[in-house]
């Protein structure tokens, strides 16, 4: 590890564990509702759309939670939106209802864009060229091992009842105090305001775009019904929680290597 980049972590550290805390929140959750789903009963079509919702969710923030950071800021953009999305966790236990969770998720997803904008956002203005990628690399990692934490946290509580979706709850809550009380300067202009033009990314990468597509389907698939499909096969409670993240064990091992170089995703966002 470079000099820089052990004098940068420990200004970023506060960031990187809020971001880890909303993560294991984010993960948990999203395994969670598609486990209480089959138990409520929701076809496999009803608990995909309420997976599917999430990503919806995801596109409008990424396309519009911009404009909120521009506004007023990191630090209270972050505040706002772990807030609703903290709150809405509980909703999907005071109302079991497809229709709702799927308005719920969508929301939940609207948030998680604008706090992913705000720390990734956040980080690439806080190192320079020379750090930018190791950073970003650390950041990459955080996430996934944080996702392994969250859907090893199943078997803390019983999916019939309340436990979980409090700790859900309480995780991302927690996620606000250390960015909050974090040392890194908030940056001031680290959001740009022009769109994207698709058409125009297409034809600079056709390869990246389809890619991009063809992994969000997959994966997003795999993520909301891989739990209920375990449970429809007969095993309500699976035996090895450590299999059940195994794909994000193996999405673990590209960021690995580069948070050795200086070169990776420099210039990303």
């Amino acid at each position: 590890m470079s000099s820089s980049l052990r004098a940068t972590l420990p200004t970023l550290f506060a960031l990187l564990l809020g971001y880890a805390l909303m993560q294991i929140g984010n993960t948990l959750q999203g395994t969670l509702l598609s486990v209480r789903g089959s138990i409520a009963q929701f076809t496999p079509t009803q608990i995909g759309a309420v997976g599917a919702a999430f990503w919806v969710g995801i596109v409008v923030g990424s396309l519009y939670a911009g404009r909120v950071i521009q506004q007023v800021g990191h630090t209270r953009t972050f505040a706002a939106l772990a807030a609703i999305a903290a709150s809405t966790a509980l909703l999907h236990l005071l109302v079991i209802s497809p229709a709702v969770w799927i308005a719920a998720r969508a929301v939940t997803g609207f948030c998680f864009a604008g706090l992913f904008i705000v720390v990734e956002s956040w980080l690439n203005a806080s190192v320079n060229a020379q750090t930018r990628g190791q950073i970003l690399s650390v950041y990459g990692m955080t996430g996934l091992i944080a996702g392994i934490g969250g859907q090893m946290l199943l078997p803390a509580g019983d999916p019939h009842g309340y436990r979980l979706f409090c700790f859900v709850t309480i995780l991302i809550s927690l996620a606000l105090v250390p960015t909050a009380l974090s040392r890194a300067t908030a940056p001031a202009h680290a959001v740009s305001d022009r769109k994207i033009n698709l058409m125009q990314l297409y034809r600079q990468s056709p390869f990246g775009v389809v890619a991009a597509v063809l992994c969000g389907i997959t994966t997003s698939s795999f993520f909301a019904l891989a739990r209920s499909g375990l449970r429809n096969a007969g095993s309500k409670r699976p035996r090895s929680p450590s299999s059940w993240p195994a794909g994000r064990w193996a999405a673990l091992s590209p960021p690995i290597p580069s948070a050795g170089s200086r070169t990776a995703w420099t210039g990303a966002m």
